[in-house]
């Protein structure tokens, strides 16, 4: 084989592709614009090359050998995908596309990015589809080579180095407590902010550090380690967490406190940027969602 394909070149596939699509080789050289003598020249260099007549005369015109019809399609085939291999690449054409793209993304990413984009994604993608999975910190990189996932929104302090990022915005934390909280009547210094017991959420499960410590670590101010029972770390949920103490705290990003209060949320310092592994924009809207516990899809018709 290896020597057959260092004695051919395309020009020669190319015209014995139109002589088992003619069986005539004034017709092959007429579709191929090109003279009869060299056709039949190029068929006697095919012949070499296979070692068969490939094409026979007929009654009718010429009559492919068996060799010649056990290449007739594989070669057509091959043609095609070499064709398409090398023609300039499309412009990708939303209105036309049905991909259908796999976002990781945390419940915070699908409320205040994915969810308002939603209709204007209807608008210029009506027959593309969204599906939305668990966004796994420590298996995005992987996902992402693999073609799990498309794109992915999670914050600069975690993301991937070997992917391609844009930034979105940048966000900021609030510190969120039940209605009445006795510590909460007036805003907290920040060494009140440290005495109080809090909800950790960890993609992962099972971590008590996050953002909000590194940046309190800056300010020679951290947390204490309480007791187990005194702290808690929530893995994903979709309606928030609930310790049994009186006096629990949690911090949330200021998007998400808006969009769960339905109000302004309060102040708070910056404490993280949000991040993201590709770009997106997010107009308003008031497309539906569904519902879910871990993973969800959605179509964008």
């Amino acid at each position: 084989m290896d020597n057959i394909l260092r004695r051919l070149d395309l020009n020669l596939l190319v015209t014995l592709d139109a002589l088992l699509a003619e069986h005539n080789v004034t017709r092959a050289a007429q579709k191929l614009h090109l003279a009869q003598p060299t056709v039949s020249l190029q068929l006697a260099r095919l012949r070499d090359v296979f070692s068969d007549p490939l094409l026979l005369p007929g009654p009718r015109g010429m009559r492919p050998t068996a060799r010649a019809d056990a290449l007739r399609e594989p070669l057509r085939l091959a043609l095609e995908s070499l064709a398409h291999a090398v023609s300039p690449a499309r412009a990708f054409d939303p209105a036309t596309a049905r991909h259908t793209w796999r976002a990781a993304a945390s419940d915070y990413a699908e409320s205040t990015i994915l969810l308002p984009a939603l209709e204007a994604l209807r608008r210029a993608a009506p027959h593309a589809r969204l599906a939305i999975v668990e966004l796994a910190p420590a298996r995005l990189a992987r996902q992402a080579e693999e073609g799990i996932v498309d794109l992915a929104f999670h914050i600069r302090q975690s993301a991937p180095p070997g992917l391609r990022q844009k930034l979105l915005f940048e966000e900021r934390y609030v510190l969120a407590g039940r209605a009445g909280h006795p510590r909460l009547k007036r805003r907290p210094t920040r060494a009140q902010f440290c005495k109080l017991d809090h909800v950790v959420v960890s993609p992962e499960g099972g971590g008590f550090q996050g953002p909000t410590d590194a940046a309190l670590a800056r300010l020679d101010l951290q947390r204490p380690r309480r007791p187990v029972g005194a702290a808690l770390s929530v893995s994903r949920g979709r309606a928030g967490a609930h310790r049994s103490g009186r006096h629990g705290a949690g911090t949330a990003g200021a998007r998400q406190s808006r969009a769960m209060r339905g109000g302004r949320a309060g102040g708070g310092a910056r404490l993280s940027n949000a991040h993201a592994l590709a770009r997106a924009r997010a107009p308003g809207s008031g497309a539906p969602v569904a519902a879910r516990s871990h993973r969800a899809s959605l179509r964008v018709p």
